[in-house]
């Protein structure tokens, strides 16, 4: 905990403490308090506070909020660093976040596009945080219906995963799971299933038998099986994921009914009972 607490003084790292156990009030409250004392500030502090500030009024749902400060963040770095330099990325990118929970699409895209462009250009690019912008644009582009672009974008975040996570990361689970439901949307129910699968068997390996992301993995494959009309396997399949699913959650849970009708769906197409 204590190396995961960022700041250049203790008042600093109180904040980021109060941030890492979601106290996004007193976090913000500290950095208010830092911002209106009078010692002095350098630039970089003022923008270090100013990002932060970001992230809470977003975690607050506070987006107008959040924007103001992440912008004012960006302002302050431009006022000493080279317009390339890796600092920006991580505040370009948290525009783009909020951008995209404002249905901005396109001004979302463009701030994914040029902290991706700065971090490739950095001269120790970070892979993890590259692959994460490649996930990031996948995403929008799936929203946009642009799937062939979305399915090349998360193809590309699974490259580098592949080469610098360990093979029952989880983040590779998810990476397929993304890629199963890009492979949905498109109908290529084949590739789908094959990304279902991966999906399903890295989850296995690095989860708890009876973890909820487990039945949700399950209940992927057998989508993809019931869309190639091989219904008796995907009945398996909602089978094993109704039952990990009510070791998780409580009856009537509205995760639990999406697996529940499709359980019930398959039931039928199979001529078996519905119960």
């Amino acid at each position: 905990m204590r190396k995961s607490l960022i700041g250049p003084n203790a008042i600093h790292r109180l904040a980021s403490f109060m941030f890492n156990i979601h106290e996004w009030d007193k976090a913000k409250e500290i950095f208010e308090l830092i911002l209106g004392n009078k010692l002095p500030k350098n630039n970089n502090e003022l923008s270090y506070i100013e990002h932060n500030l970001g992230m809470i009024y977003e975690e607050k749902d506070e987006l107008e909020q959040s924007l103001v400060h992440f912008q004012k963040s960006l302002d302050l770095d431009m006022t000493y660093l080279p317009i390339d330099h890796p600092q920006f990325a991580p505040t370009y990118a948290s525009l783009a976040c909020v951008f995209e929970k404002q249905g901005k699409f396109t001004l979302a895209m463009e701030h994914y596009r040029h902290a991706l462009t700065i971090e490739l250009k950095s001269p120790y690019p970070n892979q993890e945080k590259i692959a994460l912008r490649y996930m990031n644009m996948g995403d929008l582009l799936r929203q946009l219906g642009r799937l062939e672009e979305a399915r090349k974008s998360v193809k590309s975040a699974l490259n580098i995963r592949l080469r610098i996570l360990p093979p029952t990361h989880p983040d590779l689970a998810t990476t397929y799971g993304h890629l199963f439901d890009i492979c949905q949307s498109m109908e290529d129910y084949v590739i789908a299933l094959e990304y279902a699968k991966e999906s399903l068997r890295i989850k296995q390996k690095s989860l708890p038998p009876n973890d909820f992301q487990i039945a949700i993995a399950h209940n992927n494959v057998s989508v993809a099986l019931d869309k190639l009309t091989r219904y008796e396997e995907a009945l398996k399949e909602a089978e094993i994921s109704v039952k990990i699913g009510k070791h998780n959650q409580p009856h009537g849970d509205p995760k639990m009914r999406v697996l529940e009708n499709s359980l019930n769906a398959l039931r039928f197409k199979n001529n078996g009972p519905i119960r």
